[in-house]
């Protein structure tokens, strides 16, 4: 017999990536390692996601694959993830940014004295103006040395370490192109003979090698600066939530810090706090802002026995509540790992970047050694030769391929979260924008989810309290089901003044109802061991039991939109009660603009089919899948997947499902794209790909419409780097040299590579304008 391995995830931050060939040295490093099943990482986030059996491997072994690999990883502490509080990390960061503000200022200082030095044989005139001792090449030699040697010692470090590994980077094309216009130049000062007994100038390109250096720092400069706005998301997430808490210990009220609040302990919110942790009220009441985690805009009531969020903001009144959910298990918590987890994973759209990433560096190599010996045999000369080849390996650029889609996925993670819309990963945003058919569950997602009891018909009438005395047994019953129709008959049997009653032998049947034994003191007038069975019209047709006493009374209320439940006594019907779920108010809306954006909706319900209509047509859908099981969802979602749809003739439909329910779990699994209701169960947010925090179904549009403009980015990213890269290599190969004689400066390819990885960050960023369009 095989054992059960339950794997576990881990989110690893990471340092010491400098381009997408980094990203992709360090996954293979951590995937090597036994025990690992899968990792991602993303270097626009410059984290990993890891899933791993920890019976075979642990975060140090796998923080050491990462180590000699030639980067380093910590995980995400507790702390952290609830506070944002990493003092190290910042204080690391902050250094990195001055250490790269020093080097890009005496670089740029550096490279324009060299530039005004090398004017004249650059124009080829003479300018008085500039000193005679600017042109000369030993002057120029040491000066450019710090830039070469200083400002660029990360580019060898980085070499080095990828040389080890028998790998080649981004940094690599680097140093070995400014090295190659450096140390050619220092060979041209200390042998100049050597050139003019060949008839050639002893040309010397210091300037080229300093610029190029100090541009591609500038652009890391400015790149570093854009890729931390596309974690905004995050931190704001993380500063909503308070820093201390006023809890009643003993008697006293103390105010702790957010970390040592304890599960149970009771907490005082006065007017206009945040609440510190997730909790239930147990004394006093208020209305709360909850818009920044559920996007609710208007305040809600919350009074003894309602739960409260952590994070949300008090209103007016005082009140106690208990805690329930502390440090990492808060609601904010959860929502803040699983942006962070969103955010490090890989959208499909990435693997064909990912495939060029692998070969880029060595074809760009094989090109420049390639371009160098051309030229080098037709030409004949060494300095022609040079210019192209330092130009081919200092334009090529793999980090804009690298960027293209994880930071659009960030900056679309995050502006989701702001719009209480959780997507748990990067393939269900990207796969979001495909949907053709959204399937609906009726109950606590079309409606409240809150159904009420609003008739009540016996078939023995109202004498000698008959009805009370069916409606406690009914009660008995109900009381042990967590389906929202046996609420409705407990909490109307309570409004009664009924007293509850217990049953034995309880038992529910999955979308047919309940059934169960309940008995009391003779004295009460009640027989003993009754068998009382309630559920739909179907199941007592499969039980054999006769409907037709009130078949009048139960077509009629379903005509209304009402469902009707049916009350059977030791095998006979003996009452029939009239359940309403009342719509929730977006739902109209919501529906008509999914409708606008192309999409099929479609009705998915357990109720009978006259009930599931009635409600369908009030919100404007036609199709409507009625008396449906639990188990047969995932079925009715497989089938329409299967179809073929009229709006793009793809064999296969892609199709979303949206529930609240235990029992959407396993549709919501089959489902392409699953919608959870975030008031509903854990179970069904577990299985969804996208929780919609507050329940408003408008936020399906809205995720749809992120989706679309997500997607719209990533392909405009990915045309400029690939467009960048396949024109940019041929252009500073010298391919228009022998029509136009024109080459491109090895400064201009480093400027254009460097400020193209942060073009397409900036680009990225341009999501986080994102307005969702009203759909009426």
């Amino acid at each position: 017999m095989s054992e059960f391995i339950i794997m576990e995830t881990l989110t690893l931050k990471l340092r010491g990536m400098s381009c997408a060939s980094c990203a992709r040295n360090v996954e293979q490093a951590i995937s090597s390692v036994p025990g690992v099943d899968e990792a991602n990482v993303n270097f626009g986030a410059e984290q990993a996601t890891v899933k791993y059996n920890p019976k075979k491997t642990n975060l140090e072994t796998i923080q050491n694959a990462v180590e000699a690999a030639g980067y380093s990883a910590y995980s995400l502490q507790e702390q952290e993830m609830i506070t944002g509080v990493d003092d190290a990390e910042k204080a690391e960061r902050l250094a990195e940014t001055r250490s790269l503000i020093r080097k890009v200022v005496v670089g740029a200082v550096i490279s324009i004295v060299l530039i005004g030095g090398s004017l004249p044989a650059m124009l080829g005139i003479n300018l008085p103006w500039i000193p005679t001792w600017l042109h000369n090449p030993w002057f120029q030699l040491v000066l450019s040395a710090p830039v070469q040697f200083w400002c660029g010692y990360g580019f060898y470090i980085n070499f080095w370490k990828a040389l080890k590994r028998h790998t080649a980077t981004m940094d690599t094309l680097i140093a070995l192109g400014t090295s190659a216009a450096y140390f050619y130049s220092v060979f041209a000062t200390v042998f100049p003979d050597f050139f003019v007994k060949e008839g050639l100038m002893p040309e010397v390109y210091y300037e080229s090698a300093a610029v190029v250096i100090t541009l591609i720092l500038l652009g890391r400069l400015f790149e570093h600066r854009a890729r931390s706005q596309t974690s905004l998301a995050i931190r704001q997430l993380i500063g909503l939530q308070a820093r201390d808490a006023r809890v009643i210990r003993n008697g006293r009220e103390i105010d702790v810090p957010i970390l040592e609040v304890q599960v149970n302990d009771v907490i005082l919110v006065r007017p206009g706090e945040k609440i510190p942790v997730d909790g239930e009220v147990i004394e006093g009441a208020s209305t709360i802002d909850e818009a920044m985690v559920t996007g609710e805009s208007l305040p809600v009531k919350k009074q003894p026995g309602d739960k409260v969020i952590g994070a949300t903001i008090n209103g007016a009144g005082a009140f106690k509540f208990r805690a329930t959910r502390v440090g990492k298990d808060t609601l904010l918590a959860q929502i803040v790992q699983l942006v962070q987890q969103a955010q490090g994973s890989k959208a499909p759209i990435q693997r064909l970047a990912d495939r060029v990433t692998g070969w880029f560096v060595p074809v760009v190599l094989a090109i420049a050694i390639t371009t160098f010996v051309v030229w080098f045999d037709i030409m004949g000369n060494p300095s022609l030769a040079l210019v192209t080849t330092v130009g081919v390996l200092i334009i090529a650029c793999p980090c804009a391929l690298g960027l293209a889609t994880p930071t659009s996925v960030m900056v679309g993670t995050g502006k989701g979260a702001e719009n209480g819309i959780l997507i748990k990963g990067a393939e269900s945003l990207e796969l979001a924008h495909k949907i053709e058919i959204i399937v609906l569950d009726k109950t606590g997602t079309l409606t409240v989810g809150k159904p009420t009891v609003t008739d009540f018909v016996t078939v023995n009438g109202t004498a000698n309290g008959n009805e009370l005395k069916l409606l406690q047994l009914a009660a008995a019953v109900e009381r042990n089901s967590e389906h929202p129709l046996a609420h409705a008959v407990v909490n109307y049997t309570q409004q009664q003044q009924v007293e509850l009653l217990s049953a034995q032998n309880f038992e529910a049947i999955a979308g047919s109802g309940v059934q169960g034994t309940v008995g009391v003191d003779a004295e009460r007038l009640v027989v003993r061991h009754r068998l009382l069975q309630i559920g739909t019209q179907r199941w007592m047709e499969e039980l054999g039991i006769n409907t037709n006493n009130l078949q009048e009374q139960k077509n009629a209320w379903e005509e209304q939109g009402k469902t009707a439940v049916w009350i059977a006594v030791d095998g006979e019907i003996q009452g029939l009660m009239g359940i309403a779920d009342a719509l929730k108010p977006s739902s109209i809306t919501a529906v008509r603009g999914l409708q606008k954006l192309g999409l099929e909706v479609i009705m998915l319900s357990g109720d009978n089919r006259p009930t599931a209509e009635a409600i369908a047509s009030v919100v404007g859908i036609s199709k409507v899948f009625a008396e449906v099981r639990p188990e047969q969802k995932a079925a009715v979602i497989q089938s329409l997947q299967q179809q073929q749809t009229r709006r793009t003739r793809n064999p296969k439909s892609v199709v979303a499902m949206v529930g609240d329910g235990i029992n959407d779990a396993p549709a919501l699994a089959q489902a392409d794209v699953g919608f959870a209701i975030g008031t509903g169960t854990d179970v069904a947010i577990a299985a969804s790909d996208i929780t919609l925090i507050s329940g408003d179904l408008q936020g399906i549009a809205t995720a749809i419409q992120l989706s679309r403009a997500t997607i719209r980015n990533i392909r405009q990213n990915l045309f400029f780097a690939f467009v960048y890269n396949i024109a940019g290599i041929p252009l500073a190969a010298g391919i228009l040299f022998p029509i136009f004689g024109w080459l491109l400066n090895p400064m201009i390819a480093g400027g254009a590579m460097a400020f193209s990885s942060v073009s397409v960050v900036t680009n990225a960023l341009r999501l986080r304008n994102f307005q969702s369009k009203a759909i009426i």
